[in-house]
């Protein structure tokens, strides 16, 4: 049983790419593009959306939040866990996870 598209509903269309190995042999790898097309009629516009950015983007929002909170917040609210500044630590980890998401996704939108 096949499922029916709708006119004008998002569809994944699988393209065939070849690669060559450094043996001469064949690697046959697919991809995925979302197009969309607002009927059966009109033009297919292929969309090419990289999620790293806005995780990237969100992930170093939260990392700067966390971060500033942990500098400028009260020494002694972290005697709960000896100590340890676990605001500002993960706040460093988020910022430098976002900035890493966010470097990479835009080094592969500059190269296409």
């Amino acid at each position: 049983m096949q499922s029916r598209q709708l006119p004008g509903s998002p569809q994944f269309y699988p393209q065939m790419t070849q690669m060559r190995a450094d043996n001469n042999h064949t690697i046959k790898s697919s991809s995925f593009y979302l197009r969309l097309s607002a009927s059966s009629a009109d033009r297919i516009v292929d969309m090419e959306f990289d999620i790293r950015l806005p995780i990237g983007l969100m992930f170093a929002i939260f990392g700067t939040v966390l971060t500033t909170y942990g500098l400028l917040s009260d020494p002694s609210i972290y005697q709960r866990s000896l100590g340890i500044n676990m605001n500002l630590n993960w706040g460093a980890v988020l910022l430098i996870s976002g900035f890493v998401l966010l470097y990479f996704g835009r080094r592969a939108g500059s190269k296409s």
